[in-house]
């Protein structure tokens, strides 16, 4: 399958916006603070996912407005994680592994909304939690 590196580095980003919803969640429960990894627009749930406020906005918007935001703003600003002196473990953790994703090399806009529709449809919660972010 031609999109093989692309579903790496989209599921991982699907896996860290269900982990950290769920870790809002809990701290919200318990009255605690919870700082998220990524703010928005950069959060699966705002420009993956197909009720994101970002995506909605880049999807009424022209052609390439999508792969504009994805090459141009998502992937410099998740890299560049790595590299800030005051991000957090896992914030650094983000950047190394966006660290040699240049570009999306998916082809079309629809199919790489397709291939994100899909992910976003996974059951997560039936992951084993072993293999997650610490």
């Amino acid at each position: 399958m031609q999109y093989v590196p692309e579903l790496t580095w989209i599921l991982f980003l699907r896996v860290l916006d269900d982990q950290e919803q769920a870790a809002q969640d809990e701290a919200e429960a318990v009255g605690a603070r919870f700082t998220p990894s990524l703010q928005p627009p950069y959060r699966w749930r705002d420009w993956a996912s197909p009720k994101g406020a970002k995506r909605k906005a880049l999807e009424a918007g022209k052609l390439g407005d999508f792969f504009g935001f994805v090459n141009g703003d998502l992937i410099p600003y998740l890299k560049s994680l790595a590299h800030n002196p005051n991000a957090t473990a896992r914030q650094k953790i983000i950047g190394e592994a966006l660290s040699g994703v240049e570009k999306t090399r998916i082809d079309t806009e629809r199919n790489l909304l397709d291939v994100l529709d899909r992910v976003d449809a996974l059951n997560l919660h039936a992951a084993d939690g072993t293999h997650m972010f610490p």
